[in-house]
């Protein structure tokens, strides 16, 4: 008998999108499925798109619940599904109709605990394209295999940026065990959840097809920046990096500490060209903070000392960046020019 896999989706005021994005389940090559919809207090039509469609399909089922986040309804698609493996996937987005197969059969032949796919980031008018694709091609051999230590480090270094969401990922359901998200976080809460599953001993297979189709739009909340989502993120980087640092791998904690701090910097700059104040305030005290971290004072002297710029002095850093890529174009752009038209 064929493993059922649970697939399960957050809903929350998608409704322009939801269609196409369960569409693209239903018409997956693999068929053995249950469709995991956790509307999470929608106020749009989304709750009713839901309900037409377990109605139309039996295989999907609705979970309502008033407004508590993505985390709390991810919980819940957890604790309800009853496949051999979970599939997350967003409302907004869509699927490659191969991928289910492929992944199934990959964590099948491997033996691996969670399978991912590369992002593709489409618009409104790719989706449609994608709506009426026909290809069925099959990739069962095009993947990378990492064990547990190699995924903690390329995770940890950021070298393998599409576990940092949860959605195209396919998890074996006993070795989820009893991680679920963490509901207190509104921001990384998947980047997190997909750590704690390497810290459990998870290996990886990464499908070299770019089978998750991503929407990019205004609406996204990976594009809002607020005090709360930015304290929500930096609680889940300093956690990896904490955390590194306590397994005794010093590399890969320097490299998150690199990152949050490059991370802090960005949300400053914004901040500031926005003329958000309590943003920027937010951010000095935190930066105020980092300052006194052992960590810190062992990253390279040009990190930190464009970090001190950036919170401290930044007119000098304007100044820096201008200096910085006068140079880049006069030794990239004009010398090599200038060779070529004397030689």
């Amino acid at each position: 008998m064929k493993d059922l896999i649970s697939i399960i989706i957050p809903v929350y005021n998608t409704s322009s999108y939801l269609y196409s994005c369960i569409q693209s389940v239903i018409e997956q090559t693999y068929q053995h499925f249950e469709l995991i919809l956790i509307d999470d207090g929608s106020k749009d039509t989304s709750k009713t798109i839901c309900t037409k469609m377990c109605n139309l399909d039996k295989r999907i089922h609705l979970v309502s619940q008033y407004h508590q986040g993505i985390s709390v309804a991810r919980n819940k698609g957890i604790k309800a599904a009853k496949g051999n493996y979970l599939f997350f996937l967003d409302s907004d987005d869509m699927i490659h109709p191969c991928l289910l197969e492929v992944l199934h059969t990959i964590l099948v032949r491997t033996h691996a605990s969670l399978a991912s796919a590369e992002y593709h980031f489409i618009t409104n008018e790719d989706s449609q394209k994608i709506t009426k694709q026909k290809t069925k091609d099959r990739y069962f051999s095009d993947y990378i295999y990492l064990d547990n230590q190699s995924s903690i480090d390329l995770f940890a270094q950021g070298y393998t940026n599409m576990l940092y969401g949860i959605g195209g990922i396919m998890i074996r359901r006993a070795d989820v065990k009893n991680q679920f998200f963490d509901e207190t976080l509104t921001v990384g809460e998947d980047t997190k959840f997909v750590y704690q599953l390497l810290l459990q001993g998870a290996d990886v297979i990464i499908l070299n097809k770019t089978w998750y189709y991503y929407r990019r739009y205004g609406g996204n909340s990976s594009q809002k920046r607020t005090v709360a989502s930015c304290t929500s993120m930096f609680r889940c980087e300093s956690y990896m990096r904490d955390t590194e640092l306590k397994n005794s791998r010093h590399d890969n904690a320097l490299k998150q500490e690199f990152i949050l701090l490059d991370r802090m910097c960005e949300w400053y700059m914004a901040s500031r060209k926005n003329k958000n104040q309590k943003m920027c305030n937010y951010l000095r005290a935190l930066a105020k903070n980092e300052l006194t971290s052992k960590i810190f004072l062992q990253n390279c002297w040009q990190i930190r000392l464009r970090f001190v710029l950036v919170f401290y002095c930044f007119p000098l850093y304007s100044l820096w960046l201008m200096v910085s890529g006068l140079h880049y174009r006069i030794v990239n752009i004009l010398l090599p020019a200038i060779h070529r038209s004397l030689f």
